[in-house]
C-alpha cells in the first residue's frame, strides 16, 4: 500500500466567498487504479471545520475529488486534506492551506 502527502499550494479567500476546487489524483493512481473513497479535513490547530466549511464534496470514481468551501474566521489559516482511498489499496492525501480574510 503506498500513501503520500503532496502539498498543492494556498489559497486566499473572504469570508463571505464560496467557491468549488478540485484535486486531479490521475498523476499518482497506478495504471486501471480508481477511487474508491474519498475525506476532506479541513483543519485549524487541532479542530476540524469541515462539518462547517464544506458544504459538498464528491468524487468521480476515477481521479478527481472536488469540493465546496465556504465560510471560515478572518485571520485563520486553514490546512485541507483532501484523502483519496483507491480500490488498489492505495492511499493519496493532498494539502492545500486556506488563508482566511
Amino acid at each position: 500500500m503506498a500513501r503520500s502527502t503532496n502539498v498543492l499550494g494556498t489559497i486566499q479567500k473572504r469570508t463571505t466567498e464560496e467557491f468549488s476546487f478540485s484535486v486531479d489524483f490521475a498523476a499518482w493512481l497506478a495504471t486501471g487504479d480508481t477511487i474508491s473513497t474519498h475525506s476532506i479535513a479541513v483543519m485549524h490547530g487541532t479542530t476540524d471545520y469541515a462539518s462547517t466549511m464544506v458544504e459538498s464534496s464528491s468524487d468521480d470514481d476515477n481521479s478527481i475529488v472536488t469540493a465546496k468551501i465556504q465560510a471560515g474566521t478572518a485571520g485563520n489559516q486553514y490546512h485541507i486534506s483532501v484523502t483519496a482511498n483507491t480500490a488498489n489499496g492505495d492511499v493519496w492525501v493532498a494539502i492545500i492551506y486556506l488563508i482566511v480574510s
